[in-house]
């Protein structure tokens, strides 16, 4: 990470209300960084849709029901793919702030892809990808918070997408618990993980903005 594309930054807006700079911040703080970014989210999407339809035409009919035994693997695939997805969001936050480009990679793929597919369901992959969604915005929104140094509308705007993210990946990830073995539980028990560490983190933003709201106000 270079320190001088964060140096070189204006400082993105006070919280009374967003302009035209807080609103390219939301994306990312440096523009070639943000580039990137939009890049990397394109190309994850093209690959959810693959790895969500392939299955459909693949397995499908009697003339290929000796593939289904890698079915399974097809699935591993498209979690695995997912969790890629929320570790390229996690990691863009940090490096870039831009919760709301931060928080769609991990989530825009997997939406995509299942529109696409015709299968947008509550699913590991939607438990996976939503919670990579919170911990990527949580991500950013700390980003944004450390290269500003203060409270700001691109934080507060990162604090609740990162929130509302949170309690909707709770909320899938109760849904689909009893998901069966294999690939879907390994897929539970990250998501699981990873939403844990982005509730830690999220309260301790939310702390540290509240701390700033009464420093302005005394």
């Amino acid at each position: 990470m270079s320190g001088g594309d964060d140096a070189a930054e204006e400082p993105v807006g006070g919280p009374a209300r967003l302009d035209r700079s807080d609103l390219a911040a939301l994306f990312g703080r440096v523009r070639w960084r943000t580039a990137a970014g939009g890049a990397s989210l394109v190309a994850a999407a093209l690959l959810a849709v693959v790895a969500l339809v392939a299955p459909q035409w693949l397995f499908e009919g009697e003339t290929n029901a000796g593939l289904v035994p890698l079915f399974d693997g097809v699935v591993g695939v498209a979690i695995v793919l997912v969790g890629l997805s929320a570790v390229a969001g996690v990691g863009y936050g940090l490096w870039n702030g831009g919760p709301v480009l931060a928080y769609a990679m991990p989530t825009l793929p997997w939406l995509v892809g299942g529109t696409v597919a015709g299968q947008l369901a509550l699913t590991v992959d939607a438990a996976l990808a939503l919670s990579g969604g919170a911990a990527a915005a949580t991500a950013a929104t700390y980003s944004v918070r450390r290269v500003t140094g203060r409270t700001t509308s691109v934080t507060e705007v990162g604090l609740a997408l990162a929130t509302g993210g949170t309690v909707v990946a709770a909320v899938t990830l109760w849904r689909v618990r009893a998901a069966a073995g294999g690939y879907a539980s390994t897929g539970l028990r990250v998501a699981a993980a990873l939403l844990a560490l982005t509730m830690v983190a999220l309260v301790l933003q939310v702390v540290f903005t509240l701390d700033d709201v009464g420093d302005q106000q005394s």
